[in-house]
This record gives C-alpha cells, structure tokens and sequence, in this order.
C-alpha cells in the first residue's frame, strides 16, 4: 500500500522518494503513480526537509507533458503524448539529486545558506537590489541567513 497523509504516520522519507523514483526508472511503477503518489504530499502542504520537497515536486510533474492544442503541460492524458522530462532525463535527475544529499548531509549549514543566497542573488537579478534587500532583511530575521551573507550576495 503507498503511504499517503491519509494513511500514514510519518511524511516521507528520503529512502521512501528514492525508492518511488527508481521505481519509475526502472519501469517498475508508471511516472502517473508516483506523480499522483507525490500529489498527496505537495498539496498536503508538504514541510519536511527540503530536498524531499524538491523531489516530491520533481515526481509529481514527471508526468506532465507537452500539448499542442494548450498553452500549459498537463499531466498524462494518452500514450501518444510526449513527456517533457525523457527517461534518460529522469535517471540523471535521480543521480544529481543523490549527490546534492550527500553535499548537504557533509555541511546542512552550508548548504542552506548557499540556497538562501542563491535565492537572493537570483531575486536581486529579476527584480533589483531594493527587491533583494527587503527579502535579505526577512531572511536575516528569520535566522537563515547573516548580514554579512546578504551583502556578499548584493555587494
């Protein structure tokens, strides 16, 4: 039985998403499984580690696809429809996603705080430093980043 909010006491784990994946993969289970599997979780507003959120967000659009005859992806509808992430491109996603845990398993600190930044260098680029500033001050006050982090990105 796929463990669901519904039916479970616990959100999932990374061993849990990892198996899901691999599944997919390796054509043990379709792409629409694990992406409807994966729904449960984005819309229960999923707040655990954020890797996992990445890849339960990463299975939940692996279905999509592209249409002609609409402006958006939408998730499968038929057998003649072309998935907007290959197979190849699912397998290479699993193995990047393998290693950003390791790198955040050697140093979470670090890890976060270079996401935060990225966060805030990509802001100040789309939407100006005034923009960036006011988010950097948030996630000052939040604890996630340090003035001094915050300037070095908008510096």
């Amino acid at each position: 039985m796929a463990v669901t909010p519904a039916t479970s006491q616990h959100e999932p784990t990374r061993a849990e998403v990892q198996a899901w994946w691999e599944d997919v993969v390796a054509r043990r289970r379709t792409r629409t499984e694990a992406s409807e599997w994966a729904d449960t979780w984005v819309q229960a507003d999923f707040m655990g580690e954020e890797l996992v959120l990445q890849a339960l967000l990463y299975l939940h659009a692996m279905d999509l696809v592209v249409d002609a005859s609409v402006d958006n992806p939408r998730h499968r509808a038929g057998a003649a429809s072309e998935y907007l992430v290959s197979d190849a491109d699912m397998a290479t996603a699993l193995s990047r996603w393998l290693r950003e845990l390791s790198v955040y398993d050697d140093d979470p600190d670090g890890w976060n705080r270079r996401r935060f930044q990225k966060m805030l260098r990509d802001l100040a680029t789309r939407s100006g430093a005034d923009r960036a500033r006011s988010f950097g001050d948030k996630l000052v006050d939040a604890g996630h980043l340090t003035i001094e982090d915050v300037l070095d990105v908008l510096q």
